[in-house]
């Protein structure tokens, strides 16, 4: 399933990035605006997973100007999960992660495709740097992955610009050690998952997560109960 392609708006972006070079590899776009509110809703399943981590100020939703982190066996389906409910009630989401989920099964769980923006950033520094440059203050929230050619430090330069614009960054990374290095402020990492069938269908995930990151004061492994199938 492709996202719907919205020309007229791409010329949002290209006013937000002038005449910057990587404008192109903005695939989707409508307008997009930061709304006032501090935070961003998440479902009740993930505001009771943000309170038993004990998360400071994050207990109502994912806060703007932080970083959350995803990693693990369903990396991808934990991302899904985390913020259908921003998605679903009008925040706007630039995925810039190198894998892409299944969009199907992302529009069937809640998620409004119309508000999502699907960016090529490639894999060189420059291209990756200046698509997050281009997009950070003008989306709500942005995917990223890091590609092996965007050192640690390049990555978090670039992600705290964009928390300072007020975004929320999710980081997809291979272990919960590459956000700890990038001082990711909440990161749930996926140690196993448990698949549930209905009448011989498959109908969603189990995942036990590992929580941890700046601001979970203790590592806390909680359950999340995930409605379809995200990943690829």
């Amino acid at each position: 399933m492709s996202l719907p392609r919205v020309n007229p708006a791409l010329q949002r972006v290209q006013q937000a990035v002038g005449n910057h070079r990587y404008a192109h590899r903005v695939s989707t776009l409508a307008v997009a605006t930061l709304a006032d509110a501090r935070t961003l809703p998440v479902s009740p399943d993930i505001d009771r997973v943000l309170r038993a981590g004990l998360v400071s100020g994050c207990a109502h939703g994912l806060v703007r100007g932080r970083t959350y982190g995803c990693s693990g066996v369903a990396a991808v389906s934990c991302v899904a999960t985390l913020l259908r409910e921003a998605s679903a009630t009008g925040s706007w989401i630039a995925w810039c992660a190198a894998v892409s989920p299944n969009w199907r099964a992302m529009a069937d769980t809640g998620w409004a495709l119309d508000r999502v923006v699907q960016v090529d950033c490639g894999s060189s520094r420059d291209g990756w740097v200046g698509c997050l440059d281009a997009l950070a203050g003008e989306i709500d929230i942005v995917v990223v992955d890091m590609p092996a050619g965007v050192s640690l430090r390049d990555a978090q330069l670039v992600i705290d610009r964009a928390v300072r614009r007020g975004g929320v960054v999710v980081v997809l990374a291979p272990s919960p050690e590459v956000h700890a290095r990038l001082g990711v402020d909440v990161v749930f990492d996926v140690v196993r998952v448990h698949y549930v069938t209905h009448h011989a269908h498959l109908g969603g995930q189990v995942m036990d997560i590992r929580m941890q990151g700046r601001r979970v004061p203790v590592a806390t492994d909680v359950r999340l109960e995930v409605p379809g199938v995200a990943d690829g």
